[in-house]
């Protein structure tokens, strides 16, 4: 899956939550020294030197001063980066978050219970990234990034089906960026609601700025989680995601079911 960064790089734990460092890195610097630029996902950066820094990031070059590199440099490498093999959002709930751009009645709710499908990780790092955006967004008179341009540029990446070609591409382009747009904007509720129907204390995502740490790059990961759409156990006792889970996001039952199990049988839950 990292066909694109032509080596495998390393699985470190951090702070029991693996969220790449390419991701980290990046985010970072350009919160620290970018908010401000004009385009910075819009103007790409110089292929050769995009390369370059994607390896030395790779391989933990302790040597690495991204400050060397152009500001859209580091922009191109987290684009290029969140550009792989298996997206943040599964294949397999392309359809059922596309098709909840059509209804806004309690818009966030559902797609907080469609985020409860994705790997606690693949939740983690779209978290992180869709805090980062809306920070971006918030700075949009300067930078010229709002949240709907920056869902252009990075919504394509985050959630796209496994097999298409360019005229289906085109006409879910829409559908695609007023999502990704709406998870921008609303990022906080959701993933509140996430919490919430996930029915534990506290959040995935810290909030006392460790993840935000890259003092220490032997503490980050490189890997990225490979996306399996499959029901957690936790919640076999949580009543958020239930026998109606298919009705409350209109989906057809045997559709719906698919999509958790993988098979066309029932999903017995029990309520607390």
């Amino acid at each position: 899956m990292f066909k694109r960064f032509k080596s495998k790089p390393k699985k470190i734990q951090f702070s029991q939550i693996e969220i790449p460092s390419i991701i980290l890195i990046t985010t970072n610097f350009i919160k620290t020294n970018a908010l401000d630029i004009e385009y910075i996902f819009r103007i790409p950066g110089r292929i050769s030197d995009v390369e370059e820094l994607k390896n030395k990031l790779l391989n933990s070059d302790s040597n690495l001063n991204l400050s060397e590199y152009s500001i859209h440099v580091v922009g191109s490498v987290l684009k290029d980066f969140l550009r792989c093999e298996d997206p943040l959002i599964p294949f397999k709930l392309y359809k059922p978050f596309l098709r909840l751009q059509t209804k806004n009645e309690q818009k966030d709710q559902k797609i907080a219970k469609l985020l409860l499908l994705l790997p606690e990780r693949n939740q983690v790092i779209l978290q992180y990234l869709m805090q980062f955006l809306w920070e971006i967004a918030s700075h949009s008179k300067e930078n010229k990034m709002d949240a709907s341009n920056l869902s252009i540029v990075f919504g394509p990446n985050i959630i796209r089906k496994k097999k298409t070609n360019p005229k289906k591409e085109m006409k879910d382009f829409d559908k695609i960026k007023n999502l990704t747009t709406f998870l921008i904007e609303n990022e906080k509720k959701i993933f509140e609601n996430v919490e919430q129907f996930r029915g534990k204390k506290g959040c995935l995502l810290p909030n006392d700025g460790s993840i935000y740490s890259t003092s220490d790059p032997s503490k980050l990961t490189h890997s990225f989680p490979k996306t399996v759409c499959s029901l957690p156990t936790h919640f076999e006792k949580n009543n958020a995601i239930n026998l109606d889970f298919d009705l409350d996001l209109d989906l057809p039952k045997k559709q719906a079911i698919s999509i958790v199990t993988g098979f066309h049988e029932p999903i017995q839950v029990q309520n607390n």
